[in-house]
């Protein structure tokens, strides 16, 4: 499969790397299937936490970057997000990036093959400039980082949960 590349600038993400926290899982289950879940928007609310509401944004050109909305709840307030599609490399990398104050950050998915299983890495990565992330980490410090981590391996629980329950689906939908 190619690859899709789009040029992102974001002066507000690339301040200083405040937190990078990676977590990866081995799925008893396809690359395909796991990237049907991993590469459809529509089913992020379902193993994403406190994420809901996706809808994809007009483009207008046809080299614009893919991008869409969705809520994210937080501390019980809820915040509109844009994420941006940042690269797509079907089925195996996915990166998006989210430039909304106060919750900027970058996540990455890399899917490995391993014979009938999937290696999935999760990657998140968030900016100096993300208020709810710098308090976090400057009052917590280590506490945060692992509250973030077993969010993120809840949320890869969640995934494979989802997986198993779509049965062996290897089509990927970007709806």
């Amino acid at each position: 499969m190619r690859s899709v590349a789009f040029g992102i600038k974001n002066a507000y993400y690339e301040k200083a790397i405040e937190m990078r926290l990676a977590v990866e899982r081995v799925m008893e289950h396809p690359i395909e299937a796991v990237f049907s879940c991993v590469g459809d928007i529509t089913r992020m609310p379902l193993w994403v936490n406190n994420f809901s509401e996706p809808r994809w944004l007009p483009c207008g050109r046809e080299d614009a970057t893919p991008t869409f909305m969705g809520k994210y709840t937080l501390n019980g307030r809820s915040y509109d997000i844009s994420l941006a599609i940042e690269l797509l490399r079907p089925p195996s990398l996915l990166i998006l990036r989210s430039s909304t104050p106060p919750l900027a950050f970058k996540s990455t998915m890399s899917l490995t093959p391993q014979g009938e299983r999937t290696r999935v890495r999760y990657q998140l990565e968030a900016g100096g400039d993300n208020a709810v992330i710098g308090v976090f980490v400057k009052l917590f410090g280590s506490l945060a980082k692992g509250k973030l981590r077993r969010q993120l391996e809840n949320e890869l629980a969640s995934l494979e949960t989802l997986v198993e329950g779509l049965g062996d689906l290897r089509e990927v939908s970007l709806s």
